[in-house]
């Protein structure tokens, strides 16, 4: 491991300005966010999204009308900390289109072995970047949710002992899809309200697949984020009302994609940053809302983080009272 004061002068400032700039959006949120220090604050922000499904209206194909806009949420514990999915953190400078390529070789050829549940079709990655998240493996797959509360719970569940803010992820799905289809009939040729305007979820994942070097070189240039939503869903995913977002721009960083995608849309996306001074009123919120480690992580491992979980909430809150 290299030391930072190894770094060449070069390397070494540019670290330090992505530190800085990380700390100084974990305690200075933006004048456009939405800033909540406390539950009745996160209550009045989430009144803004729909939160009954039985409420929007679809059409033939299942989507939401335009008019009604369907929100998914991302949290994370640190404000200043992008959208990045695992396969970008964890190779560094190494390509994750190479990384990505050689994990997937190496997992599909013995997973056989150690997993009981049947297997995906070799063709089908998506089935299999699905597994490959749900065990925690590096992928180019990063977890959203459609209940806000879902994912305020994992912007705060663990404990930082850090001031500052956590930040919640809100991103219009409808439109998100629509810029995606946009850029599926720009590199198919189609024009615009075509034969098939309704381009299919499924053609546009597969889309975001394509390693073809005409295709990367124009979707680079304008970025190309999907949405995935998976056809057999784990007990995790079920759980946590969850689906992913997935680059498909080989040559830009998941948050250069979608920003480069969605330039031109207008109020696409809402950023609510939550004062993690209120955490442990919100977990204790959340939890009589029955959303906690074990109801989102139905197994084992869950059940062990739910109750050291419960401990740290509300054993010291009842020495706390004890000592009043």
């Amino acid at each position: 491991m290299r030391l930072a004061m190894d770094l060449p002068d070069s390397g070494l400032a540019e670290a330090q300005s992505a530190l800085t700039g990380i700390m100084d959006a974990h305690t200075h949120p933006p004048s456009n966010a939405v800033v909540c220090r406390c539950w009745k604050d996160i209550l009045k922000a989430f009144q803004s999204f729909p939160s009954q499904p039985e409420d929007w209206l679809f059409d033939d194909q299942g989507e939401p009308f335009p008019a009604d806009p369907l929100w998914i949420f991302r949290g994370q514990a640190n404000a200043g900390w992008h959208l990045s999915p695992t396969i970008e953190r964890n190779v560094g400078k190494v390509s994750w289109v190479d990384a990505e390529r050689t994990i997937f070789e190496e997992f599909s050829s013995r997973a056989h072995l150690y997993v009981k549940d049947p297997l995906p079709s070799i063709d089908d990655r998506a089935l299999w970047w699905s597994l490959m998240q749900h065990l925690e493996m590096p992928t180019r797959l990063l977890d959203f949710t459609f209940s806000p509360y879902v994912a305020l719970f994992f912007a705060l569940q663990q404990f930082q002992p850090l001031t500052g803010f956590a930040k919640v992820w809100a991103i219009d799905l409808h439109v998100l899809r629509e810029a995606s289809r946009s850029v599926y009939r720009q590199l198919e040729g189609m024009r615009p309200g075509g034969l098939n305007p309704n381009i299919p979820k499924g053609d546009l994942v597969k889309k975001a697949m394509s390693s073809t070097s005409i295709t990367n070189w124009r979707l680079d240039h304008g970025g190309f984020v999907v949405a995935l939503e998976a056809t057999q869903a784990n007990p995790r995913l079920a759980y946590q009302q969850g689906l992913f977002l997935m680059n498909g721009a080989f040559g830009s960083n998941f948050e250069q994609s979608l920003d480069g995608m969605m330039a031109s849309q207008k109020d696409w996306r809402t950023l609510i940053y939550v004062d993690r001074e209120c955490r442990a009123e919100v977990l204790r919120r959340l939890f009589q809302m029955n959303i906690h480690e074990f109801s989102l992580f139905p197994d084992v491992t869950g059940l062990g983080r739910y109750a050291r979980l419960k401990a740290e909430l509300f054993c010291r809150q009842q020495a706390m009272e004890d000592d009043e």
